[in-house]
Formats: structure tokens, sequence, C-alpha cells
């Protein structure tokens, strides 16, 4: 007899592939198409690329963006933007000998409430003083928490992949000092870290102080100037006044 034999078979799930867009504000471009076995599995995934291929320009090249799929509908999903980033190589091109490299990194808050990590860098055309640094400084942060606080984090980001919030930036810090140029290295959306800078300006140093200081300085400077002169003749004066002695206690040839 035949012994009836039973074939188990196991149906094997294929993957779907899934087209993968920008949000509005970068155009809803495609950039690119990723697999998943449910349409859920697609949330919260990241995908980064490069800001050239968006905007078709290589001044754009040394930017990396990226993206987390926020929605899915159909076969397509749409993201939105969580970071900005330089290329190290690109931020190491920009520094020079001779010139004062300010670096930052702060949390500041949007209008719609989110938390976003900032990091600018600004260079200068030469060698700056302590006091012009600081306020070089404290006029950054002061101007982009202001900048975030009146735009939602959709806009914030966008000004700052196309430039628009550098380009303000530069343009109040020349009023300090000449820069050569002002960057934002590092944008990320955070959603552990509170905000640590306020949307309102620092207390800046007052320059009258640092001009009573100086003045003070030159004064003592000019007051041991004259001290050292005294010493010098007084001395000439003692090596003189025995001599003068001599010649009249010495003996007369008659």
């Amino acid at each position: 007899m035949s012994k009836s034999t039973k074939k188990l078979t196991t149906r094997i799930k294929k993957k779907t592939w899934f087209q993968v867009f920008t949000p509005k504000s970068f155009n809803s471009s495609l950039i690119g198409e990723s697999t998943a076995m449910e349409p859920s599995d697609l949330l919260n995934r990241r995908i980064a690329t490069n800001l050239a291929v968006l905007t078709n320009n290589f001044k754009h090249q040394h930017i990396n963006i990226t993206f987390v799929v926020d929605s899915i509908a159909g076969d397509k999903a749409v993201t939105k933007p969580v970071a900005f980033e330089m290329m190290t190589a690109s931020v190491k091109r920009l520094i020079r000998r001779r010139r004062e490299h300010i670096f930052d990194s702060f949390v500041v808050e949007t209008k719609d409430g989110k938390a976003v990590t900032m990091k600018p860098i600004l260079i200068t055309r030469s060698m700056a003083p302590n006091s012009i640094v600081r306020k070089l400084r404290r006029m950054s942060r002061a101007f982009i928490a202001d900048y975030a606080k009146k735009n939602d984090f959709e806009t914030l980001f966008k000004d700052v992949a196309f430039g628009k919030l550098q380009k303000g930036l530069l343009d109040k810090a020349r009023k300090v000092s000449p820069l050569r140029t002002c960057e934002i290295r590092v944008l990320k959306l955070e959603t552990r870290k509170k905000p640590n800078v306020e949307a309102k300006e620092l207390p800046e140093e007052k320059p009258a102080e640092e001009e009573h200081v100086d003045e003070e300085g030159e004064e003592k400077t000019e007051k041991k100037k004259p001290k050292k002169q005294e010493t010098k003749e007084s001395a000439v004066e003692e090596e003189t006044a025995p001599s003068e002695e001599k010649t009249d206690d010495s003996p007369v040839e008659e």
C-alpha cells in the first residue's frame, strides 16, 4: 500500500515598493524608493539626500538633508525634514589663519513649539578682540532665537536650507565687525532637549566701561614713565656729587 504524503506549503509575503517624496516646501520631489511589508512599517523611516539633488544646483552639494516618513497615501510616502548638516570638508575650507572663528551651539523654540538645535559659525575678515567676539556670539544667538520664534519649523528649515536666515544674520553682524562669511553648520529637530536661548537680546557690556579701563591703563603707564626718569636723574646726581666734593677738598698747589 502506498502511503499518502501531505505537502506543507508556506505562503511568503513579498515586500512592496513605495515611492518617497519630499514635502511641499521642497516641491514634492521624488527622492527615492523603499520597500516594506506593510505601509505602517515605513513610518518614521529616515532617508538622507543631498540638497543639490533636489535643487539641481551644484552650489548646494555640500549640504545633506535628512527626511523622515510622516504619512502614506497608497504607494506614496510623504516625508518631513528633521536635520540639516554641512559637510565637514566644506566647513574646513572656510577656515583661514589670522581670522576669528566663532562656533556656537544652542537650542531655540519655533513658533509651533518645537525645540531645534542650531550650530552657527561666524568667520571674521581679521583678528578681533574678545569683546567683539562676545558681542557677535550674543547677537547671533538673539537673532536666531527671534527668527525661530516668528516662524514655524518648516519655514525655518527652508530658510536655512536656501540661505535666507544666513543672509539676514550676516547683514546684522557686519554692523558689529566685518565678516567674511556666516553659515549654519547644523540644524536638528530635538525631541528631548529643551530651549536654552530665549527670543530676546541678552545684556551687552557697556563700551564706556571698557574705555574707562583703557584710560586708566594709559594713565598708569604714563605715571610709571616719569618715575623711571627721576630715578635715572637721581642716580646721575649721586655719581657726580662725590666728585665735586673731592675737587673742593683737594689741596691747592701754590
